[in-house]
């Protein structure tokens, strides 16, 4: 399998240690998936001869990660019994039960929506950051206007705004 080292998704799978099932990423078809139940990253990967869909584990991603040689961009790791990587390393491969509804979840979030608004995601931790807010309330009049933003949890009146990033519409 090959996929892209700058796709980090060990920072996406559960570390709840009542989540067993989420603590892998899942490899189905030409994608990788890996969700903590709170948020989904599913990136593109290419299966070669031999490799099983199945579990990968976080560890041989960031390990893989490190063995890639200089100047190239893709983790290749045989994915069959076990999880090899380039530099010869055999890890064990995870076994267990993982969520077989991820395709149906991302296909129901893909459907057609009223209105799409992008944001920097740097400016809204800045802005998370200034009202000292973990969790944010995002309220929107229209996808071309100023974006609300107030802790989730009723503070003391905090709150800021934030632009949108123009987002291409599809045609």
């Amino acid at each position: 399998m090959e996929i892209n080292k700058k796709y980090k998704l060990e920072k996406a799978v559960s570390k709840d240690p009542l989540r067993e099932n989420l603590h892998n990423i899942i490899i189905q078809g030409k994608q990788a998936f890996a969700t903590d139940s709170y948020i989904m990253a599913v990136v593109p990967v290419k299966m070669e001869n031999g490799d099983t869909p199945g579990l990968l584990s976080p560890d041989a991603l960031k390990l893989g990660r490190k063995a890639t040689l200089k100047g190239f961009d893709e983790i290749r790791i045989a994915l069959d019994g076990s999880q090899k990587l380039q530099d010869g390393t055999v890890l064990p491969r995870p076994e267990g039960d993982h969520p077989d509804r991820l395709q149906s979840i991302l296909s129901d979030a893909q459907k057609k929506r009223k209105f799409k608004f992008g944001i920097k995601v740097s400016l809204l931790k800045d802005l998370s950051d200034a009202i000292d807010a973990d969790e944010v309330v995002l309220e929107l009049a229209a996808p071309d206007k100023a974006i609300l933003v107030q802790p989730l949890k009723n503070g003391e009146g905090e709150k800021g705004i934030i632009m949108p990033v123009r987002v291409k519409e599809d045609k």
